[in-house]
């Protein structure tokens, strides 16, 4: 019987090394998995504040356009060009009702006007877009974290927010 009981300690001892190994292996595998998605996130997080630094960069808010037919958009008279120049940064006065091109002036800044106020809705609303997607990814995320369906993450976060408040 002292052969059978060594035996089945010298098993008993084998199993608990090999869960002891297997377990550290576990462990070594999820912090490298956490460190891999640590930097999957930055490089995604890099790569989109590149995007959006380009995108700043290369959006043109003077609201000028390559379409040339448009009247708002054509170079502007020579003896009109000096007042623009010398007052930019500053509003440009309106013209009184004596000067020459008065309505061609207002007409110009009207037009301009206009497609600037159009460029910066197609802004924001482009802008909106991208917040309705992190809005989606984050309650994705919620929703795997808490092992509850993507339609009831808003019920969960709401009452875990009160229980949280409640806390404090």
């Amino acid at each position: 019987m002292t052969a059978k009981q060594k035996s089945l300690n010298q098993t008993e001892q084998n199993v608990r090394h090999a869960t002891r190994s297997l377990a550290d292996k576990r462990q070594q595998m999820q912090r490298s998995q956490a460190s891999l998605a640590e930097l999957e996130q930055n490089k995604l997080k890099s790569e989109k504040l590149r995007k959006a630094l380009s995108a700043v960069d290369s959006h043109n808010y003077s609201g000028r356009s390559d379409d040339t037919s448009i009247s708002a958009f054509r170079t502007l008279a020579s003896h009109l060009a000096p007042q623009i120049t010398a007052s930019r940064g500053k509003d440009i006065p309106l013209p009184s009702s004596g000067e020459p091109n008065a309505v061609v002036t207002l007409r110009r800044r009207r037009d301009w006007e206009t497609r600037i106020s159009q460029v910066l809705e197609q802004r924001v609303k482009s802008l909106e877009g991208e917040g309705l997607d992190k809005e989606l990814k984050y309650r994705r995320l919620v929703s795997v974290c808490t092992k509850v369906p993507v339609d009831k993450v808003d019920g969960v976060s709401l009452t875990t927010f009160i229980r949280v408040k409640a806390d404090k």
